[in-house]
């Protein structure tokens, strides 16, 4: 990983000539070193996009960042995760490893939604708040929650058994692959009794082109003919109307929800279904 060691080095040379703390690097990085930093770590995501988010070896814990415990809120449920914290971890590599705002406008929807499934999936789904939120609040009596990042599926894994419900059903934790088929019905046939899901869940996986072709693909593989991928958008370096691209080559037709929470100009929550043709 060649380029990412490069971002690191850039880094590295950024925190050296100010002699800044590790831990407020996000606040102290001038704007040319991160954006080549970023830049070249974006680079290496889209080298292979299938939601992967390029941690090992970078990000946080190239400054051996110590994880926490995070008290995230949605409506009236409360969940402790481990993570890390918002404010340090949203400029660095591991995007998976903290929580997002896309993240907020899903739980949001999740908790106000009358919408009742047999199971739901969630792809990208980092610390998995958002399915946690799902079986929590009713919406889908399983949920399963998948990414491409170990790391991120690790802490996710353990935040499901440590949030389980009074009846003491848990998150199912799994990896996936954007963009494989086989994969997308191997999930199926583990965790669905190989059928589609009724509800697909999606918070802040748009932010690398590379990766919005494979992610519209698996959720069309995933989604039932009468389910709803329901998709919280905020704007990472991809434009909603590339998304939206491959959604509709996917088979995909989207609209805009209700969001019970306010939108900022660059936020969209988006609901997709199965595109209906007739003969």
């Amino acid at each position: 990983m060649a380029s990412l060691a490069a971002a690191e080095s850039l880094i590295e040379k950024e925190m050296a000539a100010m002699s800044v703390d590790h831990k407020n690097v996000s606040r102290n990085f001038d704007a040319a070193g991160l954006a080549a930093a970023e830049a070249l770590i974006r680079a290496e995501a889209a080298a292979s996009p299938l939601d992967d988010d390029g941690c090992d070896g970078g990000g946080l814990d190239l400054f051996a960042e110590p994880e926490e415990t995070l008290v995230e809120t949605v409506g009236d449920l409360r969940f402790e995760l481990v993570g890390f914290a918002r404010d340090s971890g949203q400029t660095l590599a591991c995007t998976g490893e903290t929580v997002w705002r896309g993240c907020d406008l899903l739980g949001a929807w999740l908790r106000a939604t009358d919408r009742r499934v047999a199971a739901s999936v969630e792809l990208g789904c980092g610390l998995g708040l958002a399915s946690l939120v799902a079986l929590h609040a009713g919406v889908a009596a399983r949920a399963v929650a998948t990414d491409g990042d170990g790391k991120a599926l690790d802490k996710c894994a353990r935040n499901a058994a440590a949030n389980a419900t009074a009846d003491g059903r848990t998150v199912a934790v799994a990896p996936l692959r954007w963009g494989d088929d086989g994969a997308a019905d191997a999930l199926r046939a583990e965790f669905n009794g190989g059928a589609a899901f009724d509800l697909v869940l999606g918070a802040d996986v748009v932010y690398v082109d590379g990766a919005v072709a494979p992610l519209a693909r698996t959720a069309a593989r995933l989604l039932s003919d009468a389910g709803v991928f329901v998709l919280a958008f905020a704007r990472r370096g991809v434009d909603v109307e590339t998304f939206l691209e491959a959604a509709a080559a996917a088979g995909l037709d989207a609209a805009d929800a209700a969001s019970p929470e306010p939108l900022g100009p660059h936020e969209r929550l988006l609901v997709l279904r199965k595109r209906v043709t007739t003969r």
